[in-house]
């Protein structure tokens, strides 16, 4: 049996590395291209879970960029200032930087957390009045997962560093249960359908996030 989560993560980062799993990616597009739709230039944001900084880099000459990270394996890749990067496990809480944020990003991150509603609680202290969440999650219903289920009985080829698994409809329900109004969800994907219905056509889904008791979802 598969033993899931990551057990440490500077191997995790290693690994990546090794296999050229740091470069960049439609997802690190499509972050930068949402970021640049909801929040005007100068704002602060924070990266929770920088990874390969990949989206980090590009944000950077247009906004006030934060990030954490939990490996100083990922660190060791940025060859940039990293005066505002903090390492940390966000299970422990996402570090203070003394500033709220205009929008914060959890990209491929909230399924490695031991208590997912903790962390978005949290995000919620550390945002600005509408200020933005944007999370990405893997789409365990992509349709070709649904596919190769009902022909084979595969489980989704989905990492096993992964410690929870939860479908669309969950995971909305996570963030609607945590207080936050979904404004949109998309996908990394160009093709239309992708972005229409990407619960079925896409293997990641992007939710863009308002808190509601802060403006609600305009």
């Amino acid at each position: 049996m598969a033993k899931f989560g990551v057990k440490s993560y500077d191997d995790y980062w290693k690994t990546r590395k090794a296999t050229g799993k740091t470069t960049f990616t439609l997802t690190h597009q499509r972050i930068v291209e949402l970021i640049r739709q909801y929040v005007p230039a100068g704002g602060k944001v924070l990266d929770c879970g920088v990874g390969p900084a990949q989206s980090y880099k590009l944000l950077a000459p247009d906004y006030e960029m934060y990030g954490v990270e939990i490996s100083p394996e990922a660190i060791a890749l940025y060859d940039f200032d990293t005066a505002r990067i903090k390492q940390a496990n966000l299970n422990d809480g996402i570090p203070d930087f003394g500033v709220r944020f205009g929008a914060i990003i959890a990209s491929m991150i909230i399924h490695h957390l031991e208590d997912p509603l903790k962390f978005l609680n949290q995000v919620k202290e550390r945002l600005a009045p509408n200020g933005v969440f944007l999370a990405v999650h893997p789409n365990i219903s992509y349709y070709k997962f649904r596919v190769n289920y009902l022909l084979k009985g595969t489980f989704p080829a989905i990492s096993s560093a992964h410690r929870i698994f939860l479908p669309p409809h969950e995971f909305r329900a996570l963030l609607e249960t945590a207080g936050f109004d979904i404004v949109e969800t998309t996908s990394s994907k160009r093709k239309l359908r992708a972005r229409l219905w990407p619960q079925l056509f896409s293997q990641d889904l992007f939710c863009v996030c308002r808190f509601r008791e802060r403006g609600g979802c305009s």
